[in-house]
């Protein structure tokens, strides 16, 4: 079966996926780990899972390449509403690198919503500057909204979330919360400001 064929489908089929929630979780976190991330993204796929929303939950070193030309191939040319649910290195790297993969498809994240956001350089051998104070998070200007929170109690802490382009893209103030980083992901506030952002795109 030929590209063509298989995008074109079965007669009657849903063709397309125009929303797409991904969860991205932290350094230590995989797929297979009772995490904060992993209870959000239950809670995400019960409430908008259906034919045409798709509810992923991805390492924060995922392949961003493969996961944006995923998207971009189920959008079958129609320009989907992409969320963004992200901790730690899943928001400090994870969300950066798949905004900025989706930005070469000509796609755009329409809301992100990031938990205690830790900088992550691409060499190793910086790896350490992720519990450096001066270390600043700046987002790809092809995502609309940004909602996130940080705490100072212990290290890894978050970073300050800039936008490349305050014109393109709306990063509202950082919420402090009082945790530990390692619970930043179960908290509640984290939880509902997620469900929230999803919510008011539904319909």
């Amino acid at each position: 079966m030929d590209g063509q064929t298989r995008a074109k489908g079965l007669p009657g089929q849903r063709r397309y996926i125009d929303t797409w929630h991904v969860c991205i979780g932290g350094f230590s976190q995989s797929e297979g780990s009772p995490t904060g991330l992993f209870k959000l993204w239950l809670r995400l796929g019960a409430l908008f899972r259906d034919a045409t929303t798709c509810v992923a939950l991805r390492e924060w070193n995922a392949n961003w390449s493969k996961v944006a030309e995923q998207i971009h191939l189920a959008a079958n040319g129609t320009p989907p509403r992409i969320f963004v649910h992200a901790y730690s290195w899943g928001a400090g790297w994870g969300f950066v690198r798949l905004a900025t993969e989706l930005r070469k498809r000509g796609l755009d994240v329409t809301g992100a919503c990031l938990s205690d956001p830790v900088y992550r350089h691409g060499w190793c051998c910086l790896s350490w500057l992720a519990f450096s104070p001066l270390r600043r998070i700046f987002v790809p200007d092809n995502v609309r909204d940004v909602r996130w929170f940080f705490q100072r109690s212990n290290y890894p802490r978050g970073h300050q979330v800039i936008a490349r382009d305050p014109k393109q893209t709306v990063v509202h103030k950082g919420r402090e919360l009082k945790a530990n980083h390692e619970w930043m992901d179960d908290l509640q506030e984290f939880h509902n400001a997620s469900l929230s952002m999803a919510g008011e795109h539904v319909g």
